[in-house]
């Protein structure tokens, strides 16, 4: 996502806006190294305050559910409602997708503080 000095905030927003629908067609994937490449560039931009901008966060909370479905899909047994996932219901072979999800909601945790919005903080901790 955008992120350089040069870049105007204006700008950025504008440039991530186009990069989101990208972000969440890589993600809703069953192809691991598509999801986990996307899942890991969206891990890295999370990583960051200016990430959580108003704007932002409902497309952040919609790029988080589709990769949970998209982890969800390969492996629901891990995934048992109301319980955490457990990794050692996951394929070995699709754990890459697990544990790149995994690292997503590790990261927003971080930053949860700055969804001021009811309803995207539901969402967002699930």
């Amino acid at each position: 996502m955008s992120t350089p000095a040069q870049i105007r905030p204006d700008d950025a927003v504008a440039q991530n806006a186009k990069l989101f629908p990208i972000l969440a067609r890589r993600l809703d994937t069953t192809d691991q190294t598509q999801y986990t490449s996307a899942a890991g560039k969206l891990q890295k931009w999370l990583d960051s305050e200016k990430a959580y901008y108003p704007a932002a966060r409902p497309k952040i909370v919609e790029l988080l559910e589709i990769a949970w479905k998209a982890s969800r899909d390969l492996a629901p047994q891990a995934f048992e409602h109301g319980k955490p996932p457990d990794r050692s219901t996951y394929p070995i072979s699709k754990l890459p997708t697990f544990d790149a999800y995994i690292t997503l909601i590790g990261t927003i945790r971080q930053y949860i503080r700055l969804f001021s919005e009811d309803d995207l903080i539901r969402p967002a901790r699930q």
